[in-house]
């Protein structure tokens, strides 16, 4: 198990910076994509 330390760590950190980056990208899409289903879901009720 101590063998696979080194190699793991830096494998995590890329991950994390990768879903980091993936969350940020969604999130840019996800809150306007929201907002217009919002509006879209008020016009139709209304």
């Amino acid at each position: 198990m101590n063998e696979l330390k080194p190699v793991q760590a830096p494998m995590a950190a890329d991950l994390m910076r990768m879903i980091e980056s993936q969350a940020v990208a969604a999130a840019r899409w996800v809150v306007p994509a929201c907002l217009l289903a919002g509006l879209v879901i008020g016009a139709v009720g209304n």
